[in-house]
């Protein structure tokens, strides 16, 4: 979901956010979940 949310997000918007995850949360983002929101053939 943070990856959905976050695509749409200024880039700005979406580092402020990402700030106020707990670093394992931040890390599972980049890691996994950002590079599988972006493989995903959407529409």
């Amino acid at each position: 979901m943070f990856a959905w949310m976050l695509s749409s997000a200024a880039p700005g918007q979406a580092r402020e956010i990402l700030g106020q995850l707990p670093p394992p949360v931040r890390a599972l983002y980049r890691a996994i979940w950002k590079p599988r929101f972006e493989k995903t053939k959407r529409w």
